[in-house]
């Protein structure tokens, strides 16, 4: 991140992206989210988006008898997701993205 803005810099241009969206993560309420409410308040932007957290989901349309762990990593491994790179933006964004549709078609059921 070196020589890169810093994240309030980037925060009006991400207000406006995320704006109305529903934010999707593993674990956001319990980190993601947070940091960004603590950063935004501060710079006067108030995020109150809708969010889905594929952790909370996860614990509740798969049962603990299936993985012996919820984190991203054990959960993709699981279903066959590809994770290279996890912790790194891009690879989880993906992972998460997958598994969130796998959630959702069991919520269907």
């Amino acid at each position: 991140v070196e020589g890169k803005p810093s994240f309030v810099e980037i925060l009006p241009d991400f207000f406006k992206f995320a704006e109305g969206a529903v934010l999707v993560g593993h674990n956001i309420d319990g980190y993601d989210f947070p940091l960004l409410r603590k950063y935004s308040d501060k710079a006067g932007f108030l995020f109150d988006n809708e969010r889905m957290d594929t952790l909370t989901l996860a614990k509740k349309y798969i049962p603990n008898s299936e993985v012996p762990r919820y984190s991203l990593e054990e959960l993709a491994k699981h279903f066959g997701i590809s994770h290279r790179n996890a912790h790194r933006a891009m690879a989880d964004v993906m992972a998460t993205a997958e598994l969130l549709r796998i959630i959702l078609k069991r919520a269907e059921k």
